[in-house]
């Protein structure tokens, strides 16, 4: 696994609203892992870094804020993530929908 670091991203900047993709999620110990859309690296997530403190299902597109992992300093990780579209809704292509005419 390719673990993003600080000198991945040029500094550490807590304004800025991160992208990525929940790849994988342990139920058991409650953290996963995010893969950052700008650099295409893994990033530590808690379910404690979740604003909800739910956590999600893998698959999921996911918003955060980037911060030094306190247990691995060289490391960073994932705070304040808000889930923006569900497994389900993200893996769905994006081909127009036809609704249907009532006749």
């Amino acid at each position: 696994m390719d673990n993003i670091s600080v000198g991945d991203i040029g500094g550490i900047n807590n304004s800025k609203i991160w992208y990525g993709t929940l790849k994988h999620w342990v139920v058991d110990g409650n953290y996963g892992f995010v893969r950052d859309d700008s650099s295409g690296k893994d990033l530590f997530i808690h379910v404690s870094g979740f604003a909800d403190k739910v956590g999600a299902p893998a698959g999921s597109r996911l918003k955060y804020h980037i911060v030094p992992n306190p247990k691995r300093h060289s490391r960073l990780m994932a705070v304040d993530a808000e889930v923006l579209a569900p497994r389900s809704i993200a893996r769905q292509t994006s081909a127009p929908v036809t609704p249907e005419v009532s006749r």
